[in-house]
């Protein structure tokens, strides 16, 4: 295996930079697969807040990434259902340089797979005739049959398209063609000055129809999305994800590119109806992403069903070849341009967006279509042009013929599709439950989303019931909205210790509705959530003397009224925080604590008190080694009589006398003659504790038996 090492790193940037010119300061982006994605980078921070990419088992090549100078290593299929695009990303660099992909490929090509980088595409127009008036602007519709459909369905709102756009074009979004059609658009790397090409192929596709001005559109009341991108055939997922399934691509590149081609696999499989422009020079060979499976590829004819633009002239002609799908309307087909004005526009890119407002037509009757079931019924019912006299230059060249919007749609509306079993609905979901100010079980759920799917159904049943919801949160939605939201809380409050079960349903209106259950969902009180509990403080002997509520929230108590028992019982309340109640040792043995909450519940807490026993510092004063035990007694031990003798050391100078629960009973001075007699006579039969106390201090402790 080759190492890159600093040295050589600095040796190939320093001879890249001089032999490479640079270009414009503008992102060049790599299509980069890892080996495996526990390979991906770390994302940090530079000195100076640059973004910095960091591999700590590799450190030599965070310098290469560095050196290079690797702006953005984005992961763009993170929904793919591709394998190869799981693992694939997009590395943005400031200055495009050869020598890099070598370095990765070469002396880390066990991380990376293959460096390839990415096309820039170019539009497929050719604009002539600006502003020239009065423009003829109903032939193309009424040349596919756009009125006949229209009788059938003028579009629903609800279908959206979306409007594919390179970097080199974008959009007039004031455009009255556009204006109210176009509601929302996906921008990657900035936003270009409006461009009359997309603005043209957004018109012509679902352009603003019977509104009394400009033009008519084949997808007449279909809404539109737009995608502006350097490369928008692979940023295409963030509109799949919005649930947009009728993608228009006008533009391409003469050559493929294996990333590419599984972003429109993957987009295919994830119901996605591909529909892009076959290219406009006759004579080049074929143009992606048109050429690509799955993808729907259109060329152009004009208003006598005539491939060459000029009869008989093939350099007039767009492209054709085995590839193509489908014709329309691309010559001299009046489009919106800038400054709200109208043009002859004559260019495979504007053929494409006729099959995409069709499109739009057929799922409005039938949302149901797969994008097999589209491609099927569009050439089925298309009229084969490429027999035509004039067409006689292309047999075989011109797919199955010029779209016929009637019948299409006409056959989309009694069409019973197979049902898709991709892409798949997911009812899996997650929940959990919180407290409320009202100290109330609140149940949340978090479900996957489902960009296809129009019906969402949460249902909450007591699980000892699980005929009869308790509650219910339904929502009938469309694309692209989709189920967009991260949490749902039910409206039931829930009850403490008690078992429920959720159901969620989803649904896209086609296929099997899908649901998941999740049972013995369950939580305690929302006092036993926040560990509201009574804290027992002591004091330096160990005995408590002092009670505290503790637990979260407790700003949400407005006061606590204690109850002590013991010798009597005795009722105290506290209005303000800290929450504590005093006791008396050796004498109190419950304590009760009801706290009331600011909106009127309230909780009890109980505790007995454990007994004190002040003796435990004196047992542990027998372990200070302080009198021998020869020197140290009691005789007799047990004693019937009234007076027992303490044998005791001279320093020994006081003798106590106790009972168990601590109480003093008396206390002895003590002879230095080391012999103390002491008086019991007027104790009851029992168990004593004597301690024996040094001048020096410290003490020792014996027991005393009494029968």
């Amino acid at each position: 295996m080759r190492i890159f090492t600093p040295l050589l790193l600095m040796t190939l940037c320093t001879l890249s930079f001089a032999g490479y010119a640079q270009e414009e300061d503008t992102p060049h982006d790599y299509y980069v697969r890892l080996t495996s994605n526990s390979y991906r980078p770390a994302v940090g921070s530079g000195p100076k807040g640059e973004v910095k990419f960091s591999f700590p088992k590799h450190p030599e090549l965070t310098q290469v990434f560095a050196q290079f100078g690797v702006q953005a290593f984005d992961f763009t299929f993170r929904n793919a259902v591709v394998e190869g695009l799981k693992r694939t990303y997009l590395m943005d660099v400031k200055t495009r340089n050869p020598e890099l992909v070598k370095v990765l490929e070469g002396a880390y090509g066990h991380i990376f797979e293959f460096v390839h980088e990415m096309r820039d595409f170019e539009p497929h127009y050719a604009p002539n005739d600006y502003n020239i008036q009065p423009f003829n602007t109903s032939w193309h519709l009424d040349l596919v049959g756009a009125p006949a459909a229209w009788d059938i369905t003028t579009g629903d709102p609800s279908i959206f398209l979306a409007i594919a756009e390179g970097r080199k074009t974008g959009f007039n979004f004031t455009h009255p063609e556009v204006a109210n059609k176009i509601v929302g658009n996906v921008s990657y790397y900035g936003t270009e000055p409006p461009h009359f090409h997309g603005t043209a192929v957004a018109g012509t596709a679902a352009g603003d129809t019977d509104n009394g001005l400009g033009l008519s559109s084949i997808g007449f009341n279909c809404r539109m999305y737009t995608l502006y991108g350097y490369n928008p055939v692979v940023q295409l997922d963030s509109l799949l994800n919005m649930g947009i399934r009728v993608f228009n691509m006008s533009f391409g590149n003469t050559s493929g590119e294996l990333v590419e081609e599984e972003a429109m696999e993957d987009a295919y499989l994830r119901g996605a109806i591909l529909i892009a422009s076959a290219g406009n020079d006759p004579t080049a060979l074929r143009s992606y992403p048109a050429a690509y499976d799955h993808v729907i590829s259109v060329t152009s004819v004009g208003d006598q069903m005539n491939h060459d633009k000029v009869i008989g002239d093939p350099s007039t002609a767009h492209w054709h070849g085995s590839s193509v799908d489908l014709v329309a309307p691309g010559h001299d087909v009046v489009v919106p341009i800038n400054s709200q004005s109208y043009a002859y526009g004559n260019g495979s890119s504007y053929a494409a967006p006729m099959v995409a407002g069709l499109v739009g037509l057929m799922l409005s009757v039938n949302p149901c279509l797969s994008p097999d079931d589209v491609e099927l019924i569009l050439k089925a019912t298309a009229l084969p042009v490429d027999n035509l006299p004039i067409n006689a230059a292309y047999t075989g060249q011109l797919g199955a013929g010029l779209i016929q919007a009637d019948a299409a749609v006409q056959m989309a509306q009694s069409y019973a599709s197979a049902l898709p079993t991709i892409p798949k609905l997911n009812p899996s979901f997650h929940h959990y439950i919180t407290c409320d100010d009202d100290l109330d079980l609140n149940l949340h759920v978090s479900g996957t989303r489902n960009p296809l799917s129009t019906h969402h159904q949460w249902n909450l049943y007591e699980q000892s019931n699980t005929n009869q919801s308790i509650d219910q949160m339904a929502w009938w939605q469309v694309s692209p909205n989709g189920y967009n939201r991260d949490t749902l809380v039910f409206s039931t409050v829930l009850q403490p210790n008690t078992h429920y079960m959720v159901k969620r349903g989803v649904w896209d209106g086609c296929t099997p509705w899908f649901e998941r259950r999740q049972y013995n969902i369950q939580a305690p009180s929302c006092f036993v959530q926040f560990g509201y509990a009574l804290d027992a403080e002591p004091d330096a002997n160990g005995c408590v003397t002092e009670y505290k509520v503790s637990g979260e929230n407790l700003d949400l108590v407005d006061r606590v009224s204690f109850i002590l028992v013991g010798a009597t019982t005795r009722s105290y309340t506290d209005f303000s925080l800290p929450f504590r109640q005093p006791i008396a040792p050796y004498q109190d043995t419950q304590i009760t604590a009801t706290l009331h909450f600011h909106n009127g519940k309230t909780y009890t807490l109980t505790e007995n008190i454990p007994t004190c026993d002040p003796l435990i510092p004196w047992r542990s004063a027998v372990e200070e080694t302080l009198v021998s035990t020869a020197e140290l007694s009691l005789y007799p031990n047990p004693v019937m009589g009234e007076e027992v003798q303490l044998q005791h050391p001279a320093s020994a100078h006081l003798a106590e006398l106790y009972s168990l629960t601590g109480q003093k009973l008396m206390e002895q001075p003590l002879r230095a003659s080391g012999t103390t007699p002491l008086r019991v006579a007027d104790l009851e039969k029992g168990v004593y504790l004597v301690r024996i106390l040094e001048k020096e201090g410290g003490g020792s402790t014996l027991k005393l038996v009494i029968e």
